[in-house]
């Protein structure tokens, strides 16, 4: 399994949301093309975040097949990301955890 390591434009857009100033737990978007790696910025973001007490959890809001395959799928591929749980919310088992 690799380590996560940025390039020079994954490493501003994970600044960006972690500085990024929501008030009232507000949110973030991260709006990049296809392929230049939304979900790793996102996840390293969180991380940090939570690693810093700022956060406990997160929401992601996206097309369904990018959750179901692309969120567990880069969870599972980086070391920096292998240690965080994820539950999908959807259909009529929405508090089911699935653990991937």
């Amino acid at each position: 399994m690799k380590e996560w390591a940025p390039h020079p434009y994954q490493s501003k857009a994970v600044e960006w949301l972690i500085e990024k100033p929501v008030p009232n737990n507000g949110g973030a978007g991260a709006f990049l093309d296809v392929g230049l790696g939304k979900t790793s910025c996102v996840l390293e973001a969180f991380k940090r975040l939570k690693e810093a007490g700022k956060a406990k959890r997160m929401l992601i809001v996206a097309p369904l097949k990018v959750i179901q395959l692309t969120w567990p799928m880069e969870i599972r591929k980086w070391s920096n990301f292998c240690h965080l749980s994820f539950t999908i919310v959807h259909g009529p088992d929405k508090a089911k955890e699935l653990k991937k």
